[in-house]
């Protein structure tokens, strides 16, 4: 009886100092992890913080919690086919009476691209990074008062997207109705951003589409 005893005491025995070495292990190897650790800070843009009123350049962003006023669904009739675009009420009200006076003259605009949340803009670098798609934070289209836009055909004055309009194969700034932007768009409170002869200032390439409400 006794030697069952002394065995089961050495196999204890035996047993508690290999666990306090396998705890000792444990706590060195942890420690070895914590220095291995790197915390990534967020990455900050180094830009000027704007308002999101005027035009947004390069080098400038929207303040890091920046979100626009109540969205509003545009019209069918000013969004691009089979698709779904939110503005600002106040551009949502100018750019629905532009394309509507702009059709009156016998040109036909549509919406192609408005609101963009900072998520849906990352997901456009994503795929082209080599383009010159502003960081999130940084784009027009986040204000929800920049939209871009492209021409569509008519039929009989109105617009018919059943109908071919071969023309519209053009880039959008050899349209005439971007001809007709150029000389109406200030009268509904927008203007072109990027151009040819302020591409020094803004740090993008000409974008004759896309058009920002400036909220004097």
């Amino acid at each position: 009886m006794n030697q069952k005893i002394k065995i089961i005491i050495g196999i204890l025995v035996i047993w508690a100092a290999t666990l306090s070495i396998l705890t000792v292990y444990l706590f060195v190897q942890a420690n070895q992890l914590d220095d291995r650790v790197v915390v990534l800070e967020p990455v900050k843009l180094d830009c000027e913080i704007v308002n999101g009123k005027k035009h947004i350049y390069k080098n400038q962003c929207l303040p890091e919690n920046y979100e626009p006023q109540v969205l509003t669904e545009l019209s069918k009739r000013a969004s691009w086919l089979g698709t779904y675009q939110y503005l600002d009420i106040r551009a949502k009200m100018s750019i629905e009476q532009l394309i509507v006076d702009a059709e009156k003259d016998g040109m036909c605009l549509a919406v192609v691209s408005s609101y963009r949340s900072k998520e849906e803009q990352q997901r456009l670098i994503d795929d082209a990074p080599l383009s010159h798609i502003a960081f999130p934070g940084q784009s027009e289209h986040h204000t929800g008062l920049a939209v871009d836009l492209g021409a569509c055909p008519m039929k009989d004055g109105k617009r018919d997207d059943s109908v071919e309009r071969l023309e519209l194969k053009n880039p959008f700034g050899e349209l005439l109705e971007y001809q007709w932007l150029k000389r109406n768009a200030e009268k509904y409170g927008f203007e072109e951003s990027y151009r040819e002869d302020n591409r020094s200032e803004t740090g993008y390439p000409p974008e004759p589409w896309h058009w920002k409400m400036i909220v004097r």
